[in-house]
């Protein structure tokens, strides 16, 4: 496993992608990010924001947290923002677990402050490499599905669902993408193919 930053990651890609196509995902992605998911994302935590005031009523907490609002809306943000971190972590790992050679193949793309990514340093098969994007979002929901059922508490699920597709909204555009735009005889590096002769 290798961590890069997304400079170098591009370098390595030029170097090892003459002779494939590009697929051109991330254009897409980067329009329908600004136009959908993020105006999407955003309205949908200021709706679970709005609606954690009837849930801190049912379980007795809003009364003793009114005298110290600021205090609390700190809370609520960090405590956020900490479950974001976990599940992105978690995200990722899943994805070099669903690497055909777990960590030897592995790159780790860190462009700070916000993102870090992990790509597989090799080609794959078009169906192991929708397998490799599509897996951290099931695992994850099937795992929050799990938990929130054994709490009990439909909010929290949706909370945790919430941060768990935006996390995933890329994974899951560009399988969808790839599943129709790809030939099936593919084999992809990154964001680049070369159909099988």
């Amino acid at each position: 496993m290798r961590i890069v930053s997304i400079q170098k990651f591009n370098s390595i890609m030029s170097e090892v992608t003459s002779g494939y196509r590009n697929c051109n995902v991330y254009i897409y992605w980067h329009r329908i990010n600004k136009t959908l998911i993020t105006p999407l994302s955003i309205f949908t935590f200021i709706m679970l924001s709005l609606s954690l005031e009837k849930e801190l009523e049912m379980y007795g907490l809003l009364s003793n947290l009114i005298e110290s609002s600021w205090l609390f809306v700190l809370s609520i943000i960090s405590i956020l923002l900490f479950i974001t971190i976990i599940i992105a972590f978690l995200h990722e790992l899943i994805h070099i677990l669903s690497f055909p050679k777990k960590f030897k193949k592995a790159i780790v793309i860190v462009d700070l402050p916000f993102t870090i990514s992990v790509v597989y340093n090799d080609e794959l098969k078009k169906s192991n490499y929708l397998k490799t994007l599509i897996c951290p979002v099931l695992v994850l929901s099937i795992l929050i599905s799990i938990l929130c059922i054994l709490i009990k508490s439909i909010y929290i699920f949706a909370w945790l669902m919430t941060i768990n597709i935006t996390l995933a909204s890329s994974d899951i555009f560009s399988f969808f993408y790839i599943l129709k735009k790809v030939p099936s005889n593919a084999y992809l590096f990154g964001n680049y193919y070369r159909c099988q002769r």
